[in-house]
């Protein structure tokens, strides 16, 4: 029961921390310490019962070795206690007892993670039809983003990102199911564009985007959005579209009717503009100009070097590069060899940790100055670069014989 001592409290946790009375509010912001917020997302998140200071502890400070962790722990709610106090004095939101701590089972309390559980099973056991439409909108609009957006490092706050984002993106598509049934496909594209905007590499939602798109008369906008996304997938994720996006662009070609006169017009379709540099393109698009570029070959006799660039892991005074810096370092490399070869050169991802280029008439002499210089930029450029080693190998296609080398720089 509510009362002037003991207000009740919602808290939200799908976002950012917030804590309110639906008067006065303390943001996670004005709380201005993150362990401090992971204590009380913590015990807000598992307020049905108490919880030990060895739980405490083990969750809040798994990467971390203190002297005196219980004393470490005492301080934190210490001064989560005069936070709190700021803004409601007097009221006692967390009760201790023999080692534990627990939320005040007297002042009433809820979540927006609760709430969305129970909108999500509840939308769930409905029927198909406009009622379960309405009830996924409903637990849909209560995510307001990944648990606890701005934290991370700890299972527990990983392991609930993981869980409400499946959920959301589990009634995304029921959603999307729902919308596409009923022929709504400009509530469609709205309800896709937000999902994609949170999730871009979810690729169902993308499939039901295209259709909407198609469905709503603007077969351009789809392929446009199907070239922009395939991009994005090879980039970040190293993957091909898979055969039911291959079918839903084929249906978009067959839509777009491309009985053109004006070469022009035609030609605006095909340029993709670029900032200068070489072509940057697809493993799939690589395969095919590289097999348009040995049937050059046979007939002008030019010179076609193929080479493979490779980052590879080690240790630096014991310690590895993480998997967010390895993916910093790809970046970085792959601006560095669009912005340092040549026009009409091309380069691809080939893996997480590999890129191919395709040099056009360019011997191996040359291409091997034209590695090594990209390779001393590389090594100037930051000093994630000290924590991996860059090896190259090329093979060169003249005149029907070939040549290969290796290079390892380190």
């Amino acid at each position: 029961m509510e009362t002037k001592q003991n207000p009740g409290i919602h808290v939200r946790m799908l976002g950012r921390f917030e804590f309110s009375d639906g008067k006065r509010t303390l943001t996670q912001a004005e709380i201005h310490s993150e362990r401090v917020t992971k204590l009380a997302a913590y015990l807000i998140l598992h307020s049905r019962r108490a919880c030990s200071f060895r739980e405490l502890i083990d969750e809040l400070w798994a990467n971390d070795l203190s002297d005196n962790p219980v004393n470490a722990l005492k301080n934190l709610m210490y001064r989560l206690r005069k936070i709190l106090a700021r803004v409601w004095p007097g009221v006692s939101f967390f009760l201790t007892s023999r080692g534990q701590y627990q939320w005040n089972p007297d002042i009433p309390l809820t979540t927006d993670v609760r709430e969305f559980e129970a909108r999500f099973r509840d939308a769930k056991e409905c029927p198909d039809g406009i009622e379960k439409r309405l009830r996924l909108v409903r637990a849909g609009e209560l995510y307001r983003g990944r648990f606890l957006e701005d934290l991370s490092g700890e299972y527990w706050i990983m392991n609930a990102q993981i869980l409400y984002q499946r959920m959301f993106m589990e009634g995304a598509r029921m959603l999307a199911k729902e919308l596409e049934a009923e022929g709504d496909y400009g509530m469609l594209e709205r309800m896709c564009m937000d999902v994609i905007s949170r999730d871009p590499f979810d690729e169902e939602m993308h499939c039901y985007l295209l259709r909407s798109y198609m469905e709503q008369g603007m077969p351009v906008v789809a392929e446009r959005h199907y070239w922009a996304m395939t991009r994005l997938m090879a980039d970040q994720l190293g993957v091909e579209p898979s055969d039911r996006l291959r079918e839903i662009h084929e249906e978009i070609m067959h839509r777009q009717n491309r009985r053109e006169n004006d070469l022009d017009a035609i030609e605006k379709t095909l340029l993709v503009e670029r900032d200068g540099g070489a072509c940057h393109c697809t493993f799939s698009e690589f395969r095919k100009i590289y097999e348009m570029a040995v049937r050059r070959q046979g007939r002008l006799e030019s010179n076609i070097v193929l080479g493979r660039i490779t980052l590879e892991e080690r240790d630096v005074d014991g310690n590895s590069i993480e998997d967010a810096s390895l993916r910093m370092v790809m970046l970085e490399l792959e601006d560095i060899l669009i912005h340092g070869l040549r026009a009409e050169d091309v380069v691809a991802r080939y893996s997480d940790c590999e890129f191919l280029v395709l040099l056009m008439d360019c011997s191996m002499k040359d291409t091997d100055k034209v590695f090594q210089r990209i390779y001393r930029k590389a090594r100037m450029n930051t000093k994630r670069w000290k924590n991996v080693c860059i090896s190259y190998s090329l093979k060169e296609m003249e005149r029907g014989k070939t040549d290969q080398s290796a290079r390892d720089s380190t």
